[in-house]
Protein backbone atom coordinates (compact mmCIF):
# COMPACT_ATOMS: atom_id res chain seq x y z
CA UNK A 1 0.00 0.00 0.00
CA UNK A 2 1.32 3.22 -1.07
CA UNK A 3 2.06 5.95 1.53
CA UNK A 4 -0.18 8.96 0.69
CA UNK A 5 1.10 12.42 0.76
CA UNK A 6 -0.56 15.14 2.75
CA UNK A 7 -2.81 17.72 0.82
CA UNK A 8 -1.34 20.50 3.04
CA UNK A 9 1.74 20.03 1.08
CA UNK A 10 -0.15 20.72 -2.18
CA UNK A 11 -1.73 24.44 -0.88
CA UNK A 12 1.50 25.92 -0.89
CA UNK A 13 1.65 25.26 -4.74
CA UNK A 14 -1.59 27.20 -4.68
CA UNK A 15 -0.34 30.07 -3.24
CA UNK A 16 2.19 30.33 -6.12
CA UNK A 17 -0.61 29.92 -8.38
CA UNK A 18 -2.11 33.05 -6.56
CA UNK A 19 1.20 35.23 -7.16
CA UNK A 20 1.17 34.62 -10.55
CA UNK A 21 -2.45 35.69 -10.99
CA UNK A 22 -2.18 38.68 -8.85
CA UNK A 23 1.10 40.05 -10.56
CA UNK A 24 -1.12 40.65 -13.39
CA UNK A 25 0.80 38.36 -16.20
CA UNK A 26 -2.86 36.31 -16.60
CA UNK A 27 -5.17 39.82 -16.66
CA UNK A 28 -2.83 40.85 -18.99
CA UNK A 29 -2.30 37.78 -21.56
CA UNK A 30 -6.50 38.13 -21.73
CA UNK A 31 -6.86 41.64 -22.43
CA UNK A 32 -5.89 40.17 -25.57
CA UNK A 33 -9.49 38.30 -26.21
CA UNK A 34 -11.40 41.45 -25.81
CA UNK A 35 -13.76 43.04 -28.23
CA UNK A 36 -12.19 44.93 -30.11
CA UNK A 37 -15.75 47.23 -31.16
CA UNK A 38 -15.92 48.16 -27.76
CA UNK A 39 -14.35 51.74 -27.32
CA UNK A 40 -11.15 52.53 -25.20
CA UNK A 41 -13.54 53.93 -22.28
CA UNK A 42 -15.70 50.84 -22.32
CA UNK A 43 -12.93 48.18 -22.70
CA UNK A 44 -11.06 49.61 -19.52
CA UNK A 45 -14.08 50.08 -17.35
CA UNK A 46 -15.34 45.91 -18.53
CA UNK A 47 -11.69 44.83 -17.62
CA UNK A 48 -10.89 46.98 -14.36
CA UNK A 49 -14.37 45.63 -13.39
CA UNK A 50 -13.77 42.06 -14.78
CA UNK A 51 -10.55 41.98 -13.30
CA UNK A 52 -11.71 43.28 -9.88
CA UNK A 53 -14.54 40.54 -9.22
CA UNK A 54 -11.87 37.68 -10.70
CA UNK A 55 -9.36 38.37 -8.66
CA UNK A 56 -11.79 38.99 -5.41
CA UNK A 57 -13.06 35.43 -6.39
CA UNK A 58 -9.60 33.85 -6.88
CA UNK A 59 -8.18 35.32 -3.83
CA UNK A 60 -10.56 34.59 -1.78
CA UNK A 61 -10.61 30.47 -3.13
CA UNK A 62 -6.83 30.23 -2.08
CA UNK A 63 -7.43 31.79 1.74
CA UNK A 64 -10.59 28.89 1.68
CA UNK A 65 -7.94 26.44 0.43
CA UNK A 66 -5.40 27.26 2.94
CA UNK A 67 -7.89 26.53 5.53
CA UNK A 68 -9.03 23.17 4.05
CA UNK A 69 -12.64 24.97 3.48
CA UNK A 70 -13.17 22.75 0.02
CA UNK A 71 -16.53 23.26 -0.96
CA UNK A 72 -16.63 26.89 0.02
CA UNK A 73 -12.90 27.08 -1.89
CA UNK A 74 -14.91 25.67 -5.04
CA UNK A 75 -17.97 27.72 -4.91
CA UNK A 76 -15.49 30.51 -5.38
CA UNK A 77 -13.30 29.28 -8.07
CA UNK A 78 -16.54 28.24 -10.00
CA UNK A 79 -17.15 32.28 -9.77
CA UNK A 80 -13.72 33.43 -11.02
CA UNK A 81 -14.39 30.68 -14.06
CA UNK A 82 -17.35 31.95 -15.25
CA UNK A 83 -15.68 35.53 -15.51
CA UNK A 84 -12.52 33.86 -17.09
CA UNK A 85 -13.35 30.44 -18.41
CA UNK A 86 -9.81 30.00 -19.77
CA UNK A 87 -7.54 30.93 -16.99
CA UNK A 88 -5.32 27.04 -16.40
CA UNK A 89 -4.73 28.47 -12.45
CA UNK A 90 -8.95 28.40 -12.07
CA UNK A 91 -8.82 24.98 -13.28
CA UNK A 92 -5.71 23.43 -11.07
CA UNK A 93 -7.33 24.71 -7.71
CA UNK A 94 -10.14 23.72 -8.69
CA UNK A 95 -8.56 20.19 -8.99
CA UNK A 96 -6.90 20.56 -5.12
CA UNK A 97 -10.17 21.71 -4.03
CA UNK A 98 -11.87 18.09 -4.94
CA UNK A 99 -9.24 16.41 -3.86
CA UNK A 100 -9.71 18.08 -0.35
CA UNK A 101 -13.28 17.01 -0.84
CA UNK A 102 -11.91 13.47 -1.71
CA UNK A 103 -13.23 13.44 -5.37
CA UNK A 104 -10.66 11.86 -7.58
CA UNK A 105 -12.75 11.65 -10.73
CA UNK A 106 -13.47 15.74 -10.36
CA UNK A 107 -10.36 16.57 -9.62
CA UNK A 108 -7.98 14.37 -12.28
CA UNK A 109 -11.28 16.41 -14.98
CA UNK A 110 -9.94 19.54 -13.57
CA UNK A 111 -6.55 19.34 -14.17
CA UNK A 112 -6.85 17.68 -17.96
CA UNK A 113 -8.92 20.90 -18.34
CA UNK A 114 -6.07 22.92 -17.21
CA UNK A 115 -3.63 20.97 -18.98
CA UNK A 116 -5.78 21.54 -22.02
CA UNK A 117 -5.58 25.19 -21.91
CA UNK A 118 -1.70 25.15 -21.20
CA UNK A 119 0.31 21.69 -21.57
CA UNK A 120 3.45 23.49 -19.61
CA UNK A 121 0.93 23.88 -16.41
CA UNK A 122 3.54 21.97 -13.60
CA UNK A 123 1.43 21.77 -10.91
CA UNK A 124 -1.58 20.32 -12.78
CA UNK A 125 1.23 17.32 -13.49
CA UNK A 126 1.36 17.10 -9.85
CA UNK A 127 -1.94 17.34 -8.94
CA UNK A 128 -3.26 15.03 -11.79
CA UNK A 129 -0.77 12.26 -10.25
CA UNK A 130 -2.46 12.06 -6.87
CA UNK A 131 -5.90 12.16 -8.75
CA UNK A 132 -4.91 8.95 -10.38
CA UNK A 133 -3.15 7.35 -7.93
CA UNK A 134 -6.15 7.87 -5.55
CA UNK A 135 -8.27 6.54 -8.42
CA UNK A 136 -6.30 3.56 -8.66
CA UNK A 137 -4.44 4.43 -11.96
CA UNK A 138 -1.01 3.60 -10.90
CA UNK A 139 0.21 3.88 -14.42
CA UNK A 140 -1.20 6.83 -15.19
CA UNK A 141 -0.32 8.41 -11.83
CA UNK A 142 3.55 7.61 -12.89
CA UNK A 143 3.28 8.88 -16.08
CA UNK A 144 2.14 12.60 -15.16
CA UNK A 145 4.52 12.55 -12.14
CA UNK A 146 7.16 12.08 -14.24
CA UNK A 147 6.20 14.80 -16.18
CA UNK A 148 6.19 17.19 -13.91
CA UNK A 149 10.08 15.83 -12.75
CA UNK A 150 10.89 16.44 -16.47
CA UNK A 151 9.67 19.46 -16.34
CA UNK A 152 10.72 20.74 -13.35
CA UNK A 153 13.85 22.78 -11.68
CA UNK A 154 15.93 21.38 -10.66
CA UNK A 155 16.06 23.86 -7.13
CA UNK A 156 11.71 23.27 -7.34
CA UNK A 157 10.93 22.37 -4.02
CA UNK A 158 8.77 19.48 -4.68
CA UNK A 159 10.67 17.83 -7.19
CA UNK A 160 12.15 15.78 -4.31
CA UNK A 161 8.79 14.76 -2.93
CA UNK A 162 7.58 13.82 -6.55
CA UNK A 163 10.89 11.65 -7.36
CA UNK A 164 10.08 10.09 -4.12
CA UNK A 165 6.22 9.01 -5.32
CA UNK A 166 7.41 8.18 -8.99
CA UNK A 167 9.72 5.42 -7.26
CA UNK A 168 7.03 4.22 -5.04
CA UNK A 169 4.56 3.62 -7.53
CA UNK A 170 7.32 2.08 -9.80
CA UNK A 171 8.15 -0.62 -7.55
CA UNK A 172 4.25 -1.19 -6.96
CA UNK A 173 3.61 -1.19 -10.65
CA UNK A 174 6.83 -4.14 -10.44
CA UNK A 175 5.12 -6.11 -7.22
CA UNK A 176 1.67 -5.99 -9.45
CA UNK A 177 3.48 -7.48 -11.87
CA UNK A 178 5.27 -10.01 -10.25
CA UNK A 179 2.10 -11.40 -8.07
CA UNK A 180 -0.11 -11.41 -11.96
CA UNK A 181 2.90 -13.94 -12.63
CA UNK A 182 3.01 -16.11 -9.73
CA UNK A 183 -0.68 -16.48 -9.97
CA UNK A 184 -0.81 -17.19 -14.03
CA UNK A 185 1.97 -20.11 -13.15
CA UNK A 186 -0.10 -21.62 -10.43
CA UNK A 187 -2.92 -23.76 -11.87
CA UNK A 188 -5.71 -24.50 -9.69
CA UNK A 189 -6.34 -28.39 -9.28
CA UNK A 190 -10.20 -27.10 -9.37
CA UNK A 191 -9.66 -26.74 -13.08
CA UNK A 192 -7.48 -30.32 -13.82
CA UNK A 193 -10.07 -32.16 -12.63
CA UNK A 194 -9.84 -35.23 -10.78
CA UNK A 195 -6.67 -37.27 -11.13
CA UNK A 196 -6.58 -40.80 -11.67
CA UNK A 197 -4.09 -43.35 -13.69
CA UNK A 198 -5.75 -43.97 -16.85
CA UNK A 199 -4.03 -46.60 -17.87
CA UNK A 200 -4.82 -48.99 -14.52
CA UNK A 201 -7.93 -48.23 -14.61
CA UNK A 202 -8.86 -49.59 -18.01
CA UNK A 203 -6.10 -52.37 -18.31
CA UNK A 204 -7.82 -55.85 -17.38
CA UNK A 205 -6.71 -57.58 -14.25
CA UNK A 206 -4.29 -60.08 -15.78
CA UNK A 207 -3.25 -61.55 -11.96
CA UNK A 208 -3.57 -65.24 -11.82
CA UNK A 209 -6.64 -66.37 -9.51
CA UNK A 210 -5.43 -67.76 -6.30
CA UNK A 211 -7.19 -71.09 -5.08
CA UNK A 212 -9.07 -71.09 -2.25
CA UNK A 213 -7.74 -72.42 1.33
CA UNK A 214 -9.48 -76.15 1.46
CA UNK A 215 -11.25 -75.66 -1.77
CA UNK A 216 -12.79 -78.18 -3.67
CA UNK A 217 -11.05 -80.42 -5.91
Amino acid sequence: MIKRRSHKVIVAGIVVVLGTVAGGFIFDRLLNTADQTMTDEDLSAREGTQRDAFGEHFHAAAQLLAAQKYMEAIEMLEMAQRIKPHVPEVYVNLGFAYLGQQQPQKASQAFNKALSIKTHQLNAYYGLAEALEALGDLEGALGAIRTYVHLSQEDDPFRRKAMSAAWEWQEALNEQKRDRAQASAIEPVSERGPEFDLKSDLEPDTSPETEPVGGAK
